[in-house]
């Protein structure tokens, strides 16, 4: 396997993930009729969250802080897609704190 096929394996595999742990995310909302209103709430506070990894210099640990946001808001958004989808309502605003 080359290198390119490899990162395009790991690529997949982890937007699997993201799905399958949205999935399972949208169905506690659902099965617990969560309010939408209450987890674009919860989306919002925790878009904030920052991640400190120890040993890094001072632009690799803001890089990573910038690329950890990001992923939190993709996996927030999709949850808040997903949750509109299921219910039937419209497309909510895209979460981000940046």
């Amino acid at each position: 396997m080359s290198d390119v096929e490899a990162q395009i394996k790991a690529e997949i595999r982890l937007a699997v993930l993201e799905y399958l742990v949205t999935k399972l995310y949208v169905g506690h909302f659902q099965y617990h009729r969560i309010p939408t209103e209450d987890v674009r709430r919860m989306a919002v506070e925790h878009a904030g969250y920052e991640q400190i990894i120890p040993g890094l210099t001072p632009e690799q640990s803001d890089h990573a802080s910038a690329e950890w946001r990001e992923a939190i808001e993709k996996m927030l958004n999709m949850q808040l897609e997903m949750l509109a989808k299921a219910r039937g309502e419209p497309m909510p605003e895209p979460v981000h704190r940046g």
